[in-house]
């Protein structure tokens, strides 16, 4: 295949800021088509990135496109029914995550792509940060030993505060933040961690005046390996963060996507010193890039995954794990109690 063709499902900001951007620039791709609700947004960005077929839904253009993948870029609770109707006709698919709100009808997309050959990816582009990567690796490689406690954070505006939705779909869930943010925190602990998670327990509430939807919770949770930790999620903050914090019998892991500092019990001032020296440097670089190298990183891979016949970044499987953790934490919270993680496979 000498071009993989896109259709892109969906022209708000993830599509027109980051994906679309990323994907023009790529010579292995060819933007053929695009669709949205809003004609004058799909005609303006259509015109922008010389998108030569635009359709005014996504079914026309799934049946009527010579396209080989499309890339969904809808709400979430459209995403599963999207998904299933580009597979079925034949369509690679990458969702933005999650990639449902029903862990059975992501086992169905799953099985529909098995049986296809079709790629399936998610849009868990947080674990292709390069500092998630190398704390992965780090962690992985038993350098801290046992890991016994991990902090995970996630925290930002959200809808009305850092980024403007079109609609107020965001609204209209109940457990808006935890399908929102923390599907990105719950795929990276486990991403990190190479383990499930296998017992949540969480408290939350609803800060917004004259809204239900939940905004802030914690999750106390227990890993199958035995590590236990906490994450904080939540919209309404002044500014977007994630990290964690690891800590093992060998040492700890302090990582956000800027910084990582490793520490071991006998690290003086010297190393101290080193790290701050080299963060320094990162932050610098990173200040620059209008694109995060994750977002690049996630496109690239997706797109090599057709080509090659190979994994995406972040899989139905992926998808899949973490929304399972995420129907657990909604248990939690409806049920005020501790749940077990029911896993599929």
């Amino acid at each position: 295949m000498q071009q993989v063709k896109v259709g892109i499902i969906g022209l708000g900001a993830i599509a027109e800021k980051t994906h679309i951007p990323i994907l023009s620039k790529l010579s292995s791709v060819r933007l053929d088509s695009a669709v949205d609700v809003d004609e004058k947004r799909t005609n303006k960005i259509s015109k922008k990135w010389n998108i030569s077929n635009i359709f005014n839904n996504y079914e026309d253009m799934i049946k009527e496109s010579n396209i080989d993948a499309v890339y969904i870029c809808l709400p979430n609770f459209l995403h599963y029914k999207v998904a299933k109707f580009a597979l079925e006709h034949n369509k690679n698919v990458f969702c933005e995550k999650p990639m449902g709100l029903n862990s059975n009808e992501i086992l169905e997309l799953i099985n529909i792509a098995k049986d296809k050959k079709l790629v399936l990816a998610v849009g868990y582009n947080k674990r292709l940060e390069d500092q998630y990567i190398k704390t992965a690796q780090y962690v992985q490689s038993l350098k801290l030993g046992k890991i016994l406690q991990v902090n995970g954070v996630v925290i930002g505006g959200g809808p009305y505060v850092s980024w403007i939705p079109a609609s107020d779909w965001f609204f209209k869930d109940i457990y808006g933040v935890l399908f929102d943010q923390g599907s990105h925190i719950i795929d990276l602990l486990q991403f990190i961690l190479n383990d499930k998670i296998s017992h949540v327990s969480a408290i939350s509430v609803s800060t917004m005046y004259d809204i239900k939807t939940i905004d802030n919770l914690v999750v106390l949770f227990k890993t199958l390996n035995g590590t236990i930790g906490t994450l904080n999620i939540g919209w309404r903050h002044a500014i977007y963060h994630d990290s964690f914090q690891i800590f093992g019998t060998g040492g700890s892991i302090s990582s956000n996507p800027s910084e990582l500092e490793i520490r071991h019990g006998d690290d003086g001032p010297y190393e101290k010193l080193t790290y701050h020296l080299n963060m320094a440097k990162q932050i610098f670089s990173n200040y620059f890039r209008q694109v995060s190298n994750s977002y690049i990183r996630e496109d690239i891979e997706f797109i090599d995954a057709i080509r090659f016949n190979k994994n995406p970044a972040a899989t139905g499987n992926d998808a899949l794990r973490t929304l399972e953790v995420l129907e657990a934490i909604r248990e939690s919270i409806a049920y005020e109690k501790t749940v077990k993680v029911n896993y599929k496979q």
